[in-house]
């Protein structure tokens, strides 16, 4: 089915695809870029999803907005001068539903910009409650904590908002230990009765010392034993894709050190709040902390059914 927009032909592809020829407006003697972009036209909140672009003709640099926030696209040259690139997005769910939000795309050739945007469905989704038993200093921590709490909110906002260029990551990624679920993502936590945020990632069952695995290839960002998470490490993917490893017995990285995907980072603990040992695993994409069960291996099939074109090709 094909659409005449005011920005040019708009044809719908596979399930919750959408390519788009951008023509949208001329400097002289600069001719129009064809851009064919796929991307979901609705996700569930905290859910993660892959949009690709793909341009035919010369261009310099493309960049996507989604939700308030930049994502310079990493561009690489096929055969035949055409030019593809992937992103990984999310949204938060701690954040608001929304029905048609915009997605922007900018791609700029012989110093002329481009741009389209379309719409995409944020719909609501249900998440448990759940109510845990915790020390007391661990709900109120005692005033001689907060400026220790306060450091270590900073830094880990620092390394969730720094964007690296270069893509490291890959799906499926890495399931970090093979123990079950015991905490999904998105519940309510209520901790001595007293309602807290939302769970931000996912727990796995693991006795102390169990070996953790890099869910995907990248850089270690941070590491360090904070007040809350515990013994941590944060590992950045490239992209604004950062994944998070709390509560544990032993970091066997260092801050700035490359590791692949698989890799041995750590072992399980019962280090912060916790009531007992396990592994709290977390992805953050653009800053925004999404399910990160989606991406590992035996979920992938979730998100390539539910938010992928069919053109769209792993790993990347």
């Amino acid at each position: 089915m094909s659409l005449s927009t005011g920005f040019g032909r708009m044809r719908t592809g596979l399930k919750f695809s959408l390519s788009v020829l951008l023509s949208l407006w001329t400097i002289s003697g600069a001719s129009a870029l064809e851009v064919s972009f796929d991307a979901p036209d609705k996700v569930s909140l905290g859910e993660p999803f892959v949009v690709s672009l793909t341009v035919s003709g010369d261009v310099e640099k493309s960049t996507l907005s989604w939700r308030g926030r930049n994502y310079p696209m990493s561009l690489s040259v096929a055969e035949g001068g055409v030019s593809k690139g992937v992103a990984l997005l999310g949204t938060d769910v701690a954040r608001s539903s929304a029905k048609g939000d915009v997605v922007k795309i900018w791609v700029r050739s012989k110093g002329v910009n481009y741009m389209s945007r379309w719409k995409i469905d944020v719909i609501s989704k249900s998440y448990p409650a759940e109510r845990l038993s915790v020390p007391p200093a661990m709900v109120n921590p005692p005033g001689s904590e907060r400026d220790r709490i306060a450091r270590e909110r900073k830094a880990v906002r620092k390394v969730l908002r720094a964007h690296s260029p270069e893509l490291y990551w890959s799906l499926p990624m890495v399931r970090p230990v093979s123990g079950i679920v015991t905490s999904v993502y998105g519940k309510r936590r209520i901790y001595n009765g007293i309602p807290r945020s939302r769970h931000g990632g996912v727990d796995y069952r693991a006795s102390v010392g169990t070996p953790v695995k890099s869910a995907s290839s990248g850089r270690v960002v941070l590491t360090g034993d904070h007040y809350y998470a515990g013994k941590s490490i944060y590992v950045d993917h490239g992209g604004s894709v950062v994944s998070m490893y709390f509560h544990l017995s032993e970091i066997d990285v260092r801050e700035g050190q490359f590791v692949r995907s698989g890799e041995v980072i750590g072992k399980t603990g019962r280090s912060g709040r916790v009531t007992g040992p396990h592994l709290h695993f977390g992805v953050s994409v653009g800053g925004r902390m999404v399910d990160p069960t989606i991406l590992v291996e035996r979920d992938l099939e979730r998100l390539t059914e539910s938010n992928l074109s069919g053109r769209m090709a792993f790993p990347y």
